[in-house]
């Protein structure tokens, strides 16, 4: 899978250039398996939200496919989109969380029953049941990352995707929601997510893609990436990769 996209009036200028095109996934290939987690690791600007925006199906790839359970998400988007949810961070500040998931449910054909049920489950288990009838505008960061993670189970997707789930939260937060992700693992979710943080890749994952420049330069389970590396952790493995893109030079 290949996206690109036209350099900005600014990068044009700082690169001194008439045109151009910055290649954000280039050629990006990887096979998720029923059941695991799949972490794309790498810096800011390494490709990963371009990437699962395109499995998503929020844009689409100039070149390539994408499967979703069989299901071509190019040719069948809308059938692709019933087996996935993507964690989004856009939530309208007016409403309350409640509100929002019982709107959500109900697009998706949940009964009165289902739509009970499904708050009681998700609220109790992300610890917002008491914030669930506080506006989301009010809310702090944590606790508006917990409202978009149940937001986006409402139709119990076999597929879920989070880009940086735990970007800008508090330690305790951010375990919480690495704690609901293994979880979800356990009740047979698929899961894909997007991270520059080695810990929460060495934690949660059962295969990690190193991400750099647009490319996956290194994939596998930790041990087959410290085997690789000739390493033995994830931090030098990283950086070791790292260098190898680079000729050896370590960049600022």
């Amino acid at each position: 899978m290949t996206k690109s996209f036209p350099f900005s009036r600014e990068q044009l200028k700082a690169k001194k250039l008439k045109k151009g095109t910055l290649v954000a996934a280039n050629d990006v290939s990887f096979e998720v398996r029923e059941g695991e987690i799949f972490a794309l690791l790498g810096p800011n600007g390494a490709g990963k939200t371009t990437t699962l925006r395109c499995v998503a199906g929020l844009i689409n790839p100039d070149a390539g496919q994408i499967n979703i359970n069989g299901v071509d998400r190019i040719r069948r988007p809308f059938d692709a989109r019933q087996q996935l949810c993507f964690l989004t961070s856009e939530l309208d500040d007016h409403f309350t969380t409640d509100y929002l998931l019982t709107y959500y449910a109900r697009l998706y054909g949940k009964t009165e029953d289902q739509i009970r049920r499904i708050k009681t489950e998700l609220f109790t288990e992300l610890g917002i049941t008491e914030f669930q009838h506080v506006r989301i505008g009010k809310l702090s960061t944590g606790m508006k990352q917990k409202a978009m993670i149940a937001l986006n189970l409402i139709h119990d997707p076999n597929v879920i995707i989070f880009d940086e789930p735990t970007n800008g939260l508090d330690v305790i937060t951010a375990r919480t929601v690495t704690d609901y992700i293994l979880k979800l693992r356990g009740k047979g979710k698929t899961i894909i997510l997007s991270t520059h943080i080695m810990e929460v890749a060495q934690r949660v994952s059962d295969r990690i893609a190193i991400m750099l420049e647009g490319k996956i330069v290194l994939s596998g389970t930790l041990s087959e990436l410290y085997e690789a590396t000739q390493t033995s952790n994830l931090d030098d493995a990283f950086f070791a990769a790292y260098r190898d893109l680079n000729g050896g030079i370590l960049h600022e």
